[in-house]
């Protein structure tokens, strides 16, 4: 099977050409102009809302449905850029380069060593499709296609409450066929900032620098993969280097994850060991080695590949190195290690849901500038949001470093069981897939989504979330199952046709 011989051939063309691209987070300028153009040439009214960065592509109503109701059909323009340290894509210049592989059996659309984009590439390539195809008599259909939802939320957090007419509003953005999401997580990012301490300069021919290493991990959402207990690869390595604190090691670099809301596949530190006796170094890295094989044992079911690495290989070798005092050290490696990054409640409410969590997302220092580490917190209860920024910011000043909180914080969606859209959505989903109603699942989820701000801004829109199969998002194992457009494409086609009725 060829990419120019996948069905439906008018979402996966658009989505390939969304793949040419760059549009990851905070770079949209390009996606928002390629895809306004692509619709005014075919005479689509399109608008922005100036500092919100969105574009709203209008089809007017056919002739006999001006009085249907209208429906927003919604994604978002931004896809995060996560790639192994070793991947040499450039995300603010090269495409991402689609290819088709069978993964557990099952013919898939995947990227070549970064992130595919299919969340949510592939909302937006069905929207375009939609408004696209002539031969579908509708009411009017608003294709609203946001900003940064990966990172900040800008789009929606800044959208005026008149930019939309719909009624109703169909998320492309959930990740599971034959799943409807009728509620969604709130959250905001914290940044603890470590400024730049005290140094101490070693010449190259005295420093004993080593590197430490943990890669290959298999990362994911930090949503929707968190409470798999998956291992983070910034929590992993602060393991090593408490260890390293005992025989003296002081911190010169330490450096992982690529994006706040993916867990981190890749970590890397380098601590000089200047002055300590050569024996205890020796110690240190047969100590060192023993600890990290029991980590990648430890996460050998979740993370197969993880490696770890320490060696004297290490940058500082080459010239002369600084780094920071063992005091200030054990300061920034004991802070790492306390922070939580994992499930910290389970909803009471409904069973299996995620109720709270926090995600260590990156992290870069260096002895000579100083550096930030960022988490992302979810919760379904918003105090509960304000009980963790109570907690990281306690945290930081035991620790006496600077913390910025409750920064690009966002509301979660609250559910609505008897919306006449998710009915709909129930009913047709059911008829595509050829199964009984009772087999559509109907969840909340941890994942952060729009709904509920544009909801906060629209109070009578009601709302449903769909979408094909995407696995391992914001890891370069995300994948877009083929077979699944096509059910997805069907269902939202139908439930527009049957509101329109």
């Amino acid at each position: 099977m060829q990419l120019d011989q996948l069905e439906p051939k008018a979402v996966w063309e658009e989505f390939f050409q969304i793949c040419k691209i760059p549009h990851g987070s905070g770079n949209v300028d390009a996606i928002r102009a390629f895809l306004r153009k692509r619709c005014e040439d075919r005479g689509f009214k399109c608008y922005e809302d100036g500092f919100a960065g969105n574009l709203l592509i209008v089809k007017p109503a056919d002739a006999g449905f001006e009085k249907a109701p209208v429906i927003c059909l919604q994604g978002h323009m931004d896809m995060v850029c996560s790639k192994r340290s070793d991947c040499a894509h450039d995300f603010l210049k090269d495409p991402i380069v689609p290819r088709i592989q069978t993964v557990d059996g099952k013919q898939c659309v995947v990227a070549t060593g970064t992130t595919l984009g299919a969340d949510d590439g592939m909302g937006i390539a069905a929207g375009l499709a939609i408004i696209f195809d002539k031969t579908l008599k509708t009411g009017k259909i608003e294709v609203l296609c946001t900003k940064d939802e990966e990172t900040t939320m800008h789009g929606v957090l800044n959208m005026k409450n008149d930019f939309l007419t719909s009624d109703y509003l169909l998320n492309l953005d959930s990740e599971d066929i034959g799943v409807i999401t009728i509620g969604s997580a709130g959250g905001f990012c914290g940044d603890v900032i470590f400024p730049k301490m005290e140094t101490k300069k070693c010449p190259a021919d005295a420093c004993q620098c080593l590197k430490m290493k943990f890669s290959n991990l298999s990362g994911g959402h930090s949503g929707v993969d968190i409470h798999h207990y998956k291992g983070n690869a910034i929590k992993c390595l602060a393991r090593v280097m408490t260890l390293a604190l005992k025989y003296g090691g002081r911190l010169c670099s330490v450096k992982g994850g690529s994006a706040h809301n993916a867990i981190p596949m890749d970590a890397e530190c380098c601590m000089c060991f200047e002055g300590v006796q050569a024996e205890k170094v020796s110690e240190l890295l047969e100590n060192a080695k023993k600890m990290g094989e029991e980590i990648v044992k430890e996460f050998k079911t979740t993370d197969p590949n993880i490696k770890f690495e320490i060696n004297k290989a290490c940058e500082c070798s080459k010239a002369d190195c600084s780094c920071i005092s063992v005091h200030d050290s054990e300061r920034l490696i004991d802070l790492i290690n306390i922070l939580p990054s994992h499930v910290l409640r389970m909803s009471a409410d409904v069973k299996g849901l995620t109720e709270s969590s926090i995600n260590v997302g990156t992290l870069n220092f260096t002895a000579t500038e100083g550096g930030k580490l960022t988490v992302l917190a979810r919760s379904s209860l918003n105090s509960f949001l304000q009980a963790i920024d109570q907690q990281m910011a306690a945290m930081c000043r035991l620790a006496k470093f600077e913390y910025v909180g409750f920064r690009d914080a966002y509301g979660g969606w609250a559910p609505n069981v008897n919306s006449k859209l998710l009915k709909a959505t129930i009913k047709h989903y059911a008829l595509t897939m050829k199964v009984p109603e009772d087999q559509i699942k109907v969840e909340a989820i941890h994942a952060g989504l729009e709904c509920g701000e544009l909801i906060s801004k629209y109070p009578k829109l009601e709302a449903v979330s769909i979408g094909p199969t995407v696995k391992n998002p914001h890891s370069d194992r995300e994948l877009c199952e083929i077979d699944t457009v096509a059910p997805f494409y069907e269902t939202v086609k139908n439930v527009i046709l049957e509101l329109a009725k």
